[in-house]
């Protein structure tokens, strides 16, 4: 069954690459959706797919290198309203 997890990601991610992290980990799960930069420094991401793909993905994504420095994940599961074809970086 398709999910959807949606993340608020907090600490060092902003102007350090973390968004194209973010997309090359959710290519190689074969995930879609997006990751934006939000206005208070945190990073927002939105990931669809097979359930055991999204927690592959989670504990990749907890695993940043430097100078990427994750302080606290926010997460919500659902099943998905809308229905995305790729990943993307939104800006």
């Amino acid at each position: 069954m398709l999910k959807e997890s949606h993340l608020i990601v907090k600490g060092c991610v902003q102007g350090v690459g973390f968004r194209y992290f973010v997309k090359n980990l959710a290519n190689q799960h074969n995930l879609v959706g997006y990751t934006k930069n939000l206005a208070d420094m945190s990073v927002e991401i939105c990931v669809q797919g097979p359930e055991v793909a999204i927690s592959s993905f989670l504990k990749d994504l907890k695993q940043p290198r430097n100078p990427i420095k994750i302080d606290e994940i926010l997460l919500e599961t659902k099943v998905p309203s809308k229905l995305f074809c790729e990943f993307q970086i939104l800006t």
